[in-house]
């Protein structure tokens, strides 16, 4: 968490140079945690600091790999999936992307799912379709509506809600 708020801060500051130092040096760090955990649990653990290490970068095809192994492990853990939709994303193979938050939709529970959904609809502007991103907003907030929220989650909720009346 340190390394993404030290490159924020260089981001803001306009220093590009040094956040990219920053993010590879983050990179290296949890990627050699990866090779020292000594289970998978472990290993699969960093899966979110190295996705983000990855994305910091600008690389975050180097996490597929990884990511895809998770999901083997995993198969019933909705993380892997919405970890592989962000990166499918990221790299614009928005069918991929799709595909992979269609997994994760399957799998997650709880609150969680407006974070799922969010991602389906980003998937959808991506592509230019608004009514999937509005229906994948509507759904966020509808499945959301009844849960117990963190103060965090409940700021997710209201910027959906602000995002989908500006969609309509």
């Amino acid at each position: 968490a340190i390394y993404e708020e030290l490159i924020a801060a260089k981001k803001e500051r306009g220093d590009e140079k040094s956040a990219h130092e920053l993010a590879a040096q983050w990179s290296e760090y949890v990627e050699a945690a990866a090779r020292r955990a000594p289970t998978n649990d472990a290993r699969a653990s960093l899966d979110p600091w190295r996705l983000s290490a990855y994305l910091a970068l600008g690389e975050p095809a180097r996490a597929i790999p990884f990511l895809e192994e998770s999901q083997r492990l995993y198969p019933d853990d909705y993380n892997p999936p919405a970890r592989l939709a962000r990166v499918y994303l990221e790299l614009k193979r928005l069918d991929e992307a799709d595909k992979a938050a269609d997994r994760a939709i399957a799998r997650v529970y709880g609150p969680r799912v407006m974070r799922v959904l969010g991602l389906k609809a980003d998937i959808a502007k991506a592509r230019g379709d608004r009514a999937a991103e509005i229906s994948a907003l509507e759904q966020a907030l509808a499945r959301s509506e009844k849960a117990v929220l963190t103060e965090g989650q409940r700021a997710v909720r209201e910027g959906f809600a602000r995002r989908l009346q500006g969609l309509r």
